[in-house]
Parts: structure tokens; sequence; C-alpha cells
């Protein structure tokens, strides 16, 4: 099984994070927010999901007052740890850079919402605050994706561990799909701050 990870915009006055951080049933089933927000978001679809109503029903809450959200998510499957190796120093093992620390956030949420609250795959759920998606936001948006491209080295990627690099597999096509997962990330992260959300992160 692989392990992806995804992006789900909620509002901003996150009461549905403070649930599932004081709520230890709630926070072993937040995960489910993203499939659902994601099934809400598909043509002639609706919140018809598996998931407790609990849940069903603090989402239909929140679409009411913004059906956008349904649509606000980022998927960047496998190819999550390779992207950040392309963004961030650190990530590549060099001298820190003065963005990392942000870039850093974008790619893994800025802190745990609860030790209960998990992924399936047992990965705990993170949580970014609306300030920090505007950071992160302004940062990206700046970004020279084209200028990435000198470290698109999957030997090097192997050699630190990144998931799912393996030497020699770099192509123009392989290159051109993670440009695209990253035009995804910054298309996510702007429509995310202009409506001043906040963003749990899903590891699974």
């Amino acid at each position: 099984m692989g392990v992806d990870r995804s992006f789900q915009a909620l509002p901003a006055d996150e009461r549905l994070i403070e649930r599932a951080r004081i709520d230890r049933d709630f926070g072993e089933i937040l995960s489910m927010v993203f499939s659902c927000f994601r099934e809400a978001g598909r043509p002639s679809s609706g919140l018809s999901s598996p998931a407790p109503e609990a849940l069903l029903q603090a989402m239909r809450e929140m679409l009411a007052r913004d059906p956008g959200l349904a649509a606000r998510n980022c998927l960047l499957d496998s190819r999550w740890d390779q992207i950040h190796y392309l963004l961030s120093a650190t990530r590549r093992g060099r001298r820190p850079e003065p963005n990392d620390a942000v870039l850093d956030v974008a790619l893994e949420g800025e802190a745990k919402i609860a030790p209960h609250a998990v992924g399936p795959q047992g990965y705990p759920l993170r949580h970014t605050s609306p300030a920090m998606v505007v950071q992160i936001d302004a940062l990206l948006a700046g970004l020279d994706v084209e200028s990435l491209r000198q470290h698109y080295d999957m030997a090097a990627m192997q050699e630190r561990g990144v998931y799912k690099a393996f030497a020699g597999r770099e192509s123009p096509e392989d290159w051109r799909y993670l440009t695209t997962l990253i035009g995804d990330l910054q298309a996510f992260y702007a429509d995310a701050a202009r409506a001043g959300n906040s963003v749990p992160v899903l590891t699974d």
C-alpha cells in the first residue's frame, strides 16, 4: 500500500478541528473529511459517504456556508516527498534557506491536531492556520517552478530517503507531472488563502 498526501481547506473558525482535539471519537474519524469533500465536489454527487452522521452533519453545515469547500482540496498522491525535496533545501540536506520553514509547513502542515487524530495508516493528521496559509500562498505565488529542475535528480533523492524516488527514473514526462502537481499545490493555497481558510493535511 502506498502513502499519499492530501490537503483540504476548512473554515477559519476551525470548529471542526477544535472538536477533533477535545472529542476523541470525533478526532478518530476526522480523516474521513478528505474523501467526503472530494466526493461532494464531483458532479451529481453529495454527502452520501458511509462516514458517521456527526461528521456528515458538520460538513453539511460548512458546505451550506461555503459550497466552494467541496472543490478546495489538493492531492499530491505519492509524490509529496519528491515535491518537498524540490522546494526545500532543508529536505535536500543542505544549509537551510530563508523560506524553508514556510515551505516545510506547506508540505507537512503546521502542527499535529491531537494524538488520537490519525489517518487510516496511523500517520498523524496535521493542521495549518489561516495566517500561515496566507504566508505559504505569498511564497508559492512567486515560485519559479522551472528553477527547481536543477534539483530533479532521482539518485540524489533516493540517497536522501525520499519516498518513491528511484535512481534513473527521471524523464521529461515525469518532470511535467511533478510540475503539474506543484501547480495544483500553488492553486490550492491561493484559493485557500483567498477564502481565509485553514488547511488540515492527511498522509495516508
